[in-house]
């Protein structure tokens, strides 16, 4: 079982092969709504956009950002990030663990935040 997609609070663990990059103040994270949209932040910008999930099957259409300046290591993530969620085909819950996926190809991983 594990968590549910929505309604939890992900925090950005790694993205195409790299551990996540944080700064004081900010770090990645997904928030998916039960009503389709979801908010979050790159570590440094906001973004917001709605997805379709079904039956593992996950599809992401990133909406706004804040277009902030950033770190560059934080400028590479955030690109990162949004590339792997426009690639995302479907997921996999492992207890606290949310893994985006294209096919079988890993493309991002999360991890289940505590309620604040």
């Amino acid at each position: 079982t594990g968590r549910k997609l929505t309604d939890t609070n992900w925090k950005l663990v790694q993205v195409s092969g790299k551990a996540a990059v944080t700064v004081e103040g900010g770090e990645a994270h997904i928030f998916l709504e039960k009503k389709g949209m979801f908010t979050g932040s790159t570590g440094c910008n906001q973004m917001t956009g709605s997805f379709i999930a079904s039956e593992g099957a996950l599809q992401f259409t990133p909406g706004g950002i804040t277009m902030k300046m950033c770190p560059q290591p934080l400028v590479e993530q955030e690109q990162a990030l949004v590339a792997a969620m426009k690639a995302t085909t479907n997921y996999k819950i492992d207890g606290d663990a949310l893994e985006l996926l294209n096919g079988t190809q890993p493309l991002a991983q999360f991890v289940a935040k505590p309620k604040q």
